[in-house]
């Protein structure tokens, strides 16, 4: 899941069915600091209360239906939760990048090519408003790490399953059909899991 802010929204007076009613949202994703990252997209609304100016959080791809009923609709982006608070952990003044837009967006246009990645705890996503299999779920916010530990460039927002905490180096499933595996939920809009705490690199 990623950072984005609502823009705007789009009235479509035709729609495929399954997707009547569904509110769709012009959506400007973001970096973990909340800039702009990328060219703005169209989402549907699986909260169904999100609007324009709104900080939310969004999946893609299969998980992005999933937050829909019914949830085999054609819709590859789409609003899982309304953002409360996002709260970074302390990083140094030259540790925050300058505020110009990445050049690339925030999205997800092809599977990984490992479902297994390294990042770092860097803060916490708190949301209140967000798709019901959310309830009780913790949404840690994690940088992405290479092989030796270093920054690789990148966030996403993941469900923890192993209670992280600020700055650990974690290991993250990022791949749909496993995190609901782990998360024992056929039908939950949940792409990315913390599934190990990393002790040490070798």
């Amino acid at each position: 899941m990623f950072l984005g802010r609502v823009i705007g929204r789009l009235v479509a007076a035709v729609v495929t069915p399954g997707m009547e009613g569904i509110p769709l949202l012009w959506v400007q994703p973001l970096d973990k600091h909340s800039r702009p990252s990328g060219a703005a997209f169209v989402c549907a609304d699986g909260t169904r209360m999100a609007g324009p100016g709104e900080l939310v959080y969004w999946e893609a791809s299969r998980e992005a239906a999933l937050t829909l009923d019914p949830s085999f609709v054609p819709v590859d982006h789409a609003v899982v939760g309304l953002v409360n608070d996002v709260q970074l952990d302390e990083e140094p003044a030259d540790a925050v990048p300058a505020a110009a837009p990445s050049p690339a967006p925030a999205t997800r246009a092809a599977p990984p090519e490992e479902a297994m990645i390294l990042a770092r705890v860097a803060g916490r996503v708190t949301s209140t408003i967000h798709h019901p299999s959310m309830d009780g779920r913790a949404l840690l916010l994690l940088d992405k790490l290479g092989p030796e530990g270093r920054p690789a460039g990148g966030y996403l927002i993941a469900v923890d399953s192993v209670g992280a905490g600020a700055g650990q180096t974690v290991l993250v499933l990022d791949e749909g059909n496993g995190a609901r595996q782990i998360l024992k939920g056929a039908d939950l809009p949940i792409r990315s899991v913390v599934v190990g705490i990393v002790d040490d690199l070798g």
